[in-house]
């Protein structure tokens, strides 16, 4: 069995005594994602026994090739009963205290990547979830709300920590790599916003039963998630020098800044490379609001407009305008495929449709 230098207040330590509701282990590559994911997995299967478990990725090549393989470098040999891993078999592990631990991939074949959910694992209840490299294209923002409401599980807790759940312990623990698709926007930025003293309504946080808030002494949200990410230098203890030194050596810029830095801000790819979420993003409302004003208050309000035909890939469509200090506003617009030009029964309508239907709303 592997072996992991574990210290106190590190960043592996303080994900492994998390007790929130979300657990997010996110950041450089190699700062011990995957193997603290299977660590907490392991612990949970052995105190709640009896409990029913899923270990996740998008695919089944990923799932088989990455987190099975790292789960069993950690689980004790004498605790697996069964675990059948033929290209047939059901991927199960059942072990001896009567967990059963389901080893899945989320993407359903068949569904295209625009649709709103590709999950296959809907009709299953979970006491805990580990979902690895949450951040893969094949899962979509809908899949993981779906999973949150599959931790169902009422198994009852044999432990000896007085602070854990007595049941369940419906718990969703997962990891990613930094990225800019719905990971970082819905659970990620608001996360951060929180910490900086913002609240923004994308935040899981606690509410009451009519749906309303719960604060805390302070007046602030309490979140459901806690986010724990770092450097792969967090790490540095369980790896080798000439890995890190390689890294070192071979990343640059926004690579460095992303992989081994575990940055969320830093992308490759993007036209204007200075951009940012908090400086070049504002609340949808508040632009609206301003786009209004400057109707009433200016005769020559510039209105911008940007149009891509697509059909097999997506068609886009933005529309904008330009403040009365030059600055250029993208308040609305449609980006989708499979869309026909015109057609008034297709949801939402063709690209036309939905072209005229935002320039009537905000009288262009």
């Amino acid at each position: 069995m592997s072996t992991f230098r574990l210290f106190k207040d590190s960043l592996q330590d303080r994900f492994l005594k998390s007790k929130a509701k979300i657990q997010f282990y996110g950041g450089g590559f190699a700062n011990g994602k995957t193997a603290a994911a299977c660590i907490k997995a392991i612990n949970l299967a052995k105190d709640y026994p009896g409990s029913n478990g899923l270990i996740a990725r998008s695919t089944y090549p990923k799932l088989n090739d990455t987190i099975r393989k790292e789960f069993l470098k950690w689980c004790p040999k004498d605790w697996i009963k069964s675990f059948p891993r033929s290209q047939n078999s059901s991927n199960t592990c059942l072990l001896t205290n009567g967990t059963t631990i389901n080893f899945r991939y989320i993407q359903q074949q068949g569904k295209a990547f625009n649709e709103s959910t590709t999950s296959n694992l809907l009709s299953a209840t979970y006491d805990w979830i580990v979902v690895d490299q949450i951040e893969d294209p094949e899962i979509v923002y809908k899949d993981f709300l779906d999973l949150l409401g599959r931790l169902r599980g009422m198994t009852k807790y044999e432990g000896d920590d007085p602070d854990m759940p007595l049941t369940g312990p419906r718990w969703f623990v997962v990891t990613s790599n930094p990225t800019r698709n719905w990971v970082y926007k819905n659970l990620i930025k608001p996360y951060h916003d929180w910490k900086d003293g913002r609240y923004n309504e994308s935040l899981l946080c606690e509410t009451d039963d009519d749906g309303r808030l719960v604060k805390d002494d302070d007046d602030k949200p309490i979140p459901i998630l806690e986010v724990y990410e770092g450097s792969t230098y967090e790490n540095k203890e369980n790896l080798e020098s000439d890995f890190i030194r390689t890294l070192e050596t071979t990343y640059r810029g926004q690579m460095r800044d992303r992989f081994l830095l575990g940055k969320w801000a830093a992308y490759e790819g993007l036209v204007y490379p200075g951009f940012g979420e908090d400086v070049h993003v504002v609340n949808h409302s508040h632009m609206v609001e301003h786009y209004r004003r400057l109707q009433m208050s200016t005769s020559d309000l510039s209105v911008i407009e940007g149009y891509d035909y697509g059909m097999a890939v997506p068609f886009c469509y933005l529309l904008g305008f330009v403040d009365e200090h030059g600055n250029v506003m993208l308040m609305d617009g449609s980006y989708e495929k499979e869309v026909p030009i015109t057609d008034v029964n297709f949801p939402d309508g063709g690209q036309t449709d939905r072209i005229k239907r935002m320039r009537e709303e905000y009288n262009v």
